[in-house]
Order: C-alpha cells, then structure tokens, then sequence
C-alpha cells in the first residue's frame, strides 16, 4: 500500500512550527493577578507568623515579669521573717543579759559586804580599837624610837590612856616630852607633834591609809564606797 507524504499516522510524532510555539510560550507566561495573590498569600503569612512570635515574646515577658515579682515577694517575705526572728534573739539576749546584771550585782554586793566585814576587822586592827595594853605599849615604843633624835615633843593622849598608862606619861618626861590628855582623843589614839613635823596614830589617819591600800588593790575606780563605808565605821567607833 502506497501512502502519501501528506498523509499523517496517528501514532506519529507532532512537529510543531515555530508560530505554534509561540503561542504556547504566552500562554505559560505568570499571570500578573496570580503573582500579586502570591505575594498577599506570602504576606497574610509572614504577617500572621509576626503576630504569632510577638504574642509569644508578650507571654514570655509577662511570665518573666510574674516569676521576678513573685520572687520579690518571696524575698520580702523571707527578710521579714528574718528581722521578726532577729528581734525575737535580740529580745531574748535582752532578757539574758538583764538576768546576768542582776545576778552579777547580787553577787557584787554579796562580795562587797564580805569586802567590808574583812576591812571593818582591819580598820578595827590598825586603828588600835581592839588592842591591848602590850599593843598600846608597842606602838609607843616604836613612836619613841622615832623620837630619839627630836629634842622636843607634846605628846597628846586620850584620857583613859593617861590613866591606864602610867609609865608611858614617865618615859615622855625623863625624854623630856610635854605630854597632854586630850578628850578629843579617843583610847589607843595618839599624836606627836615635833619640829620635824607630827606622828598622826588616830583612826582617822588610820583610815586613809585603809584607803591608799585599798586603792592600790582596787584602782582608784570604785573605791571611793568601800573608802567611805571604812571611814564611816571608823568614827562610829
């Protein structure tokens, strides 16, 4: 069977002309209104995904801003506590130590009455207010060794001493001693007065040396009570 050139198979390749082609080419070309519901697709998208992340961020801020305040309260309420608990020790010290001055000035004026018993004693021994006769004569004879270079003398004696003493009155005259009873003295005091100066053996004289002593034992800080309780004692005697 003879077939024609022109004669097209059904199952044979298309050759399309250049004309044709063309025409396919503008017809695959963007259509203007589709680009443009592209790019307000593209648009509504990245706007939503903006909205989206700044809501994000807003929560975020927000929980931040939450948990930094809780954390103020928190903090707050923990240094409440702590200055009410400080306050509660400070109070309880308060009362420690009010306790312990209490009892430390009961214990102080407890020692202190111990202090005066043992110096009235003293004061007692060394203002000769409970010495005997052979005390007495030995502290004259310890004044008339301090005598033996002084010419002259008034020796002024209690009273009583004159009359109980009676060999005391005769060694001031072989010595050579002006002796005077004096009422203003009172038994076992005495006082030598010499151009060298005066040999003061009064309770009074006494007493101020309990003084120097106790001050030099105590310091001269808190002294002057004791001081005051022995000179008092002294002239009651």
């Amino acid at each position: 069977m003879i077939i024609k050139k022109k004669q097209l198979l059904i199952d044979a390749p298309c050759i399309v002309g250049k004309k044709e082609r063309q025409s396919n080419d503008s017809n695959n070309a963007f259509d203007p209104a589709i680009v443009t519901r592209i790019l307000e697709e593209a648009k509504a998208k990245a706007d939503e995904i903006l909205r989206q992340a700044e809501a994000e961020a807003t929560k975020m801020l927000n929980e931040a801003k939450e948990k930094r305040q809780k954390m103020i309260q928190e903090m707050e309420l923990e240094r409440q506590q702590f200055k009410k608990h400080l306050g509660e020790i400070s109070q309880r010290l308060n009362v420690l130590m009010s306790s312990f001055q209490k009892q430390l000035e009961k214990e102080r004026e407890e020692i202190f009455e111990e202090l005066i018993d043992v110096l009235r004693i003293l004061i007692e021994k060394i203002a000769f207010k409970m010495l005997d006769e052979v005390d007495f004569r030995q502290k004259m004879n310890r004044i008339f060794t301090k005598l033996s270079e002084v010419k002259s003398a008034k020796v002024m004696l209690s009273e009583e001493d004159a009359e109980r003493f009676p060999e005391i009155l005769k060694q001031c005259e072989t010595m050579g001693f002006e002796v005077v009873r004096s009422s203003s003295l009172k038994p076992g005091e005495v006082l030598v007065d010499t151009e060298l100066g005066v040999l003061d053996g009064t309770r009074k004289a006494a007493a101020m040396l309990v003084e120097k002593l106790i001050e030099e034992v105590f310091g001269p800080v808190g002294t002057s009570e004791v001081s005051q309780a022995v000179q008092g004692e002294t002239q009651q005697r």
